[in-house]
């Protein structure tokens, strides 16, 4: 309203003047615009943990993936997991074999990508013990995933991974986002390269006495492989130093499916490199 003095207005009182239609529609268009502003890739939090944050000690194992036939070989036995991730973003995976030993590459992953792998494993349920285990099935293999939170470290055993269920899927689908081929451009910092261990496991496991072989046998030339540690199919050794460059050469000229003499035995040995938090072959036991 406004009052006048002698035919002249001297004062506004009352309301503030209305939004005009377009001033509506720009403020829409705006937060429009806001809402659909792109992210920065690995972000995201999930509903129920909006501000988790995953470890930066880089001796810390954070995550971990490994599946277990549900009836081992010896030629498999005391497997590398297929997906280590440890604090700040260092990832080891298994690659390729030379001759009978298992190697490994390393990458480096970019804060935002460790953040989002560490965020949807929380997504995907991991941060809390399971058991998936239904419907039974014999001899079928099993997939465990550990993943280190603020309340210590959580595990989910999956037994056969493969099926698909609304219990299984959503790890299905996390599980694949691992492999680091899905991985967005920029999500790496440093890598692919050689995983340089300064630990090798051999694991023994006997297949006949010495006066029974058919097949052709190499000399055993480092510890007797009826000894060691105790592990899942075998007898273990560990190998540092300069014994560990003579073991890799051993494996690195021999086959998966050699058979090796030790005492009055044979044995096929399977090589694999020990991972950062992997101190010995007590550390391969599941």
């Amino acid at each position: 309203m406004t009052i006048t003095s002698g035919g002249y207005p001297t004062q506004r009182v009352g309301h503030p003047p209305l939004a005009t239609p377009a001033s509506i529609i720009m403020t829409i268009v705006l937060l429009l615009l806001a809402g659909c502003a792109p992210a920065e890739p690995g972000d995201h939090a999930t509903p129920d943990h909006p501000t988790v944050e995953p470890p930066a000690d880089p001796g810390v194992l954070v995550l971990q993936v490994r599946e277990t036939p549900g009836m081992p070989d010896p030629t498999t036995v005391a497997a590398m997991p297929e997906f280590s991730l440890y604090g700040g973003g260092h990832v080891v995976v298994p690659a390729d074999r030379r001759g009978a030993l298992q190697t490994a590459r390393s990458y480096q992953l970019t804060a935002s990508a460790y953040r989002r792998i560490y965020r949807q494993a929380y997504a995907a349920g991991l941060d809390r013990p399971r058991r998936i285990d239904q419907p039974p099935a014999a001899d079928a293999p099993t997939l465990t995933v550990t993943l280190r939170t603020a309340d210590g470290t959580q595990t989910t055993t999956v037994t056969t991974p493969d099926r698909s269920d609304p219990q299984r899927d959503p790890i299905t689908t996390w599980r694949r986002s691992l492999q680091p081929g899905t991985w967005p451009h920029g999500d790496v910092t440093a890598g692919p390269v050689d995983y340089q261990p300064t630990r090798l496991a051999a694991t023994a496991t006997w297949t006949a006495s010495a006066s029974t072989a058919t097949q052709p046998i190499q000399a055993w030339p480092l510890d007797p492989l009826d000894t060691g540690t105790t592990v899942e199919g075998g007898q273990c050794h560990t190998y540092t130093g300069d014994r560990l460059t003579q073991a890799q050469d051993l494996a690195t000229t021999a086959t998966p499916g050699t058979r090796w003499s030790s005492g009055n035995d044979i044995y096929l040995v399977a090589f694999r490199p020990l991972l950062p938090n992997e101190t010995d072959c007590a550390s391969l036991q599941r």
